[in-house]
């Protein structure tokens, strides 16, 4: 078992680019009023994506495109592992 963090970070038209470092079960949710595209793919309002598999520290770029005016609240939900629990 380990020891983590659980972490929320927000992404709009200006900040558009998720930079994963060790993230575990990263989990996007578009909040949004509008459709997005995550790496190219349609992810329609209310919509869920995972950005990598369980139990899996993820590194790398998600970009995030937002093609229409509205409301922009895209939410990411991950881990960071601290440590091992003793």
């Amino acid at each position: 078992m380990y020891k983590g963090h659980f972490r929320t970070d927000t992404f709009n038209e200006n900040n558009p680019e998720i930079q994963m470092n060790n993230w575990v079960e990263p989990t996007l949710y578009n909040n949004g009023s509008t459709d997005i595209y995550v790496n190219g793919m349609k992810l329609k309002p209310q919509g869920i994506l995972r950005l990598g598999p369980a139990n899996v520290e993820m590194k790398g770029t998600v970009h995030i495109r937002f093609p229409e005016e509205g409301n922009h609240d895209v939410k990411v939900n991950y881990v960071i592992i601290e440590k091992p629990c003793p």
